[in-house]
């Protein structure tokens, strides 16, 4: 058995969870990564919460997802929205799995809390390596850096963990800062979020959409996390994202702060795109290579519980109200 190598991570400015703005939409949503035997289980939730006058949960889901070690699903199971988990069984849960997602389900469940849940799980996948990273006693990993290798811009070719396993043949592990609880004093600002297993990741997720009269601001966060044997939950990716958003669903400006990173720091991307109909992209041709800067957040993009058709400034949309 050999030595686990860990290295501190690069940035470490995790953010406590934000209060909830008067007349917004909150989007929060979990996957937690666990192996049981030699399978992968990737076990989450979502919530739609809207804050005014009368507080209420405007949608929920949950989803069950088992994979075999070649990350192929095996059984899935769903709530909260219609899902022919049919077409999705079977597949690999990775490189085009997206792609197999729309037509499994209804067109009206696009920007859903289950598509969202469902459009998570490929990173989700990804990510779950990190749990084996910790186990110290690790074979020879040359091999695994030309299969890495620019699957996102923490694994670029010339950046810091593949240049290590190449030289050493050793996998650096992140070890990175402490995370601030979810907990708040308001009990209404997360889902329900089991305690993570030692041994356990977790991706966790919150979406703010708050109206205005030239269109919406955004704030969306996201982390990854571990809980290693210590039964401390430690950052590995944190990234927060602000926004603003034109009545037609076009983004006019956006800032990505990276607040916690495995690797080195890696300049974030600006956007300016639109959807069909308004609303968040549902794609982007960076989501499977991220190449050009952090591949984790497009996805916040996507999963924002944005409205589509006619809006007028000034009023609620409907999206908000219903």
């Amino acid at each position: 058995m050999s030595e686990l190598v860990t290295f501190s991570s690069g940035i470490a400015d995790p953010q406590p969870t934000p209060a909830r703005a008067p007349g917004s939409i909150r989007r929060t949503s979990h996957i937690d990564i666990t192996f049981v035997g030699d399978e992968l289980h990737l076990v989450g939730a979502s919530r739609d919460f809207i804050t005014g006058e009368s507080p209420a949960v405007r949608a929920e889901a949950t989803v069950i997802a088992e994979l075999g070690r070649d990350h192929r699903l095996r059984r899935l199971t769903a709530t909260g929205g219609e899902i022919d988990a049919s077409q999705l069984v079977g597949t690999i849960v990775g490189s085009g799995f997206r792609a197999r997602i729309d037509p499994a389900m209804p067109a009206t469940a696009t920007g859903s809390p289950l598509f969202a849940l469902l459009d998570e799980l490929p990173v989700a996948a990804v990510i779950s390596g990190y749990s084996r990273m910790y186990e110290a006693g690790h074979d020879d990993q040359r091999g695994a850096a030309a299969q890495m290798a620019d699957v996102c811009s923490g694994w670029r070719s010339e950046g810091l963990m593949i240049r290590s396993i190449k030289a050493t043949g050793r996998m650096p592990v992140p070890f990175g800062p402490p995370a601030p609880p979810a907990e708040t004093g308001d009990e209404l600002a997360w889902h329900h979020l089991p305690r993570i297993p030692v041994g356990g990741m977790r991706r966790r997720r919150l979406i703010d959409v708050t109206p205005d009269i030239t269109g919406f601001e955004v704030f969306a966060t996201f982390r990854d996390a571990h809980v290693n044997t210590d039964g401390i939950e430690r950052v590995l990716h944190e990234y927060t994202l602000a926004a603003t958003l034109g009545t037609d669903g076009r983004i006019t400006a956006s800032t990505a702060t990276p607040r916690g990173a495995a690797v080195e720091r890696v300049p974030a991307r600006r956007r300016q795109c639109r959807s069909p109909g308004g609303g968040a992209p549902r794609r982007d041709p960076g989501d499977d290579a991220g190449r050009s800067g952090p591949g984790h957040l497009p996805a916040s993009q996507r999963s924002a519980p944005l409205p589509r058709g006619p809006w007028r400034p000034g009023r609620p949309h409907r999206h908000l109200t219903r």
